[in-house]
């Protein structure tokens, strides 16, 4: 069995922020594969057997069973490919990734993460069941992107600690995006939304860590969302009761903008 490796250059204004995107399945002549250091980014959304990464200096693997993220790497990463493997994945540019990630990504250097780690359990498991049911590569790498294009950050309306201009910047642009498609695709009964989560009870960034109390404090409700709240915003969005909801921007954040 060889391998099938499907890649698409995505549209404007994605093709700013990524090289390309990618379909790759299944069983590769080689079982690892060594990567570099290197000035871009990489994310994959695994549907098949986990795989493996080791990074840096680390002397043991980790599995990856819903995909993982890489941002510009100093160290070189070794990849273990199951076989027969499965997956979609983002080549990234140097400076692309930070409108995907709840973080800023310089947090993330050397450091590969689950995609549940960065986007929680509910919005990972819709994707990949998406994706794995999808009518081919081409459709798949098509929901893919659709996807890439409306994840957003209550940062955009409001930024309260330094540091987050650039990314604050890369999160309003979308707002723009959002409305803009909504009145360009309207006509063919395609609905264009924006859901911005505010802080979530993720493994980055837990309720009960160092940052939870003061960023509470800047909330009307108290607390973190957790990530059905997040999923439950795009259903609704997504599903026949948002039929006639277009180019809005939703605010999942307890009231952090308000």
């Amino acid at each position: 069995m060889g391998v099938e490796y499907v890649s698409r250059v995505p549209r404007p204004p994605l093709d700013g922020l990524i090289d390309d995107l990618y379909y790759l399945a299944g069983t590769p002549p080689y079982p690892r594969l060594t990567l570099p250091p290197m000035p871009a980014a990489l994310l994959i959304v695994n549907l098949g057997a986990p795989f493996r990464v080791r990074g840096g200096t680390d002397v043991e693997t980790t599995g990856y069973a819903d995909g993982c993220v890489i941002t510009t790497p100093t160290r070189a990463f070794e990849f273990g490919y199951p076989r027969p493997t499965r997956s979609v994945g983002v080549h990234v540019k140097p400076w692309g990734l930070a409108p995907f990630l709840p973080m800023p990504a310089a947090e993330l250097r050397d450091r590969p993460v689950t995609l549940e780690q960065v986007w929680g359990r509910p919005a990972v498991a819709d994707l990949r069941d998406r994706l794995a049911t999808a009518d081919g590569p081409h459709k798949m790498l098509a929901l893919l992107e659709e996807e890439l294009v409306n994840i957003g950050s209550n940062t955009a309306e409001r930024a309260v600690f330094p540091g987050f201009s650039l990314y604050a910047m890369s999160k309003t642009a979308l707002i723009g995006l959002t409305k803009a498609l909504g009145r360009e695709l309207g006509g063919r009964a395609i609905t264009v939304n924006l859901v911005n989560p505010g802080a979530t009870d993720t493994e980055l960034n837990p309720a009960d860590g160092p940052n939870a109390d003061t960023i509470n404090g800047f909330t009307a409700l108290g607390h973190y969302a957790q990530p059905a709240d997040v999923a439950a915003a795009v259903a609704f969005l997504a599903g026949p009761d948002g039929r006639y909801v277009t180019g809005a921007t939703v605010n999942v954040d307890g009231g952090f903008t308000i």
